[in-house]
């Protein structure tokens, strides 16, 4: 586990844009030149990359984009579904759960919002806006429920 896999968007320290994204990254700058931005905090893709490896997905993503290159339109959302799944079915590792606990403990926010994003989200000639998920108005609500959650 990488010391940045959760990532305070207050920091002062240097943060990664390739490990937090083009958005999350817009709003560290901009807390930085004193403009108000609610505290937050962003999951790297490290913690991803790493829950993948941990969870020995590997060979379930490959499986699932050859499945997809050979299946028709209607049969893709099962496919994508299942993989979703098998990707958030297992817990997060301990370190990471921690350190999540401690950034979301320090907002000593009443209510957070969370977003899933992209760290290539918006690229040249392509855009991937609204494939992620947003969640309003959460109030500690524990690991492992988030399928619980009512989308926007």
């Amino acid at each position: 586990m990488s010391r940045d896999s959760v990532v305070a968007l207050n920091g002062t320290g240097h943060i990664d844009e390739a490990a937090v994204g083009q958005k999350a990254m817009g709003l560290v700058r901009l807390s930085r030149i004193g403009l108000a931005v609610p505290p937050g905090f962003c999951v790297t893709k490290v913690v991803f990359q790493e829950h993948i490896e941990n969870n020995n997905l590997v060979p379930r993503l490959k499986s699932a984009l050859d499945k997809l290159a050979g299946a028709k339109s209607e049969g893709k959302g099962t496919i994508l579904a299942d993989l979703r799944k098998a990707i958030i079915e297992p817990p997060l590792a301990n370190g990471i759960r921690a350190q999540i606990g401690h950034e979301y403990q320090a907002l000593g926010a009443e209510r957070v919002a969370i977003r899933s994003s992209g760290t290539a989200e918006d690229l040249p000639g392509h855009s991937f806006a609204g494939q992620y998920d947003s969640y309003l108005g959460i109030v500690n609500v524990p690991f492992g429920e988030w399928e619980k959650i009512p989308r926007l």
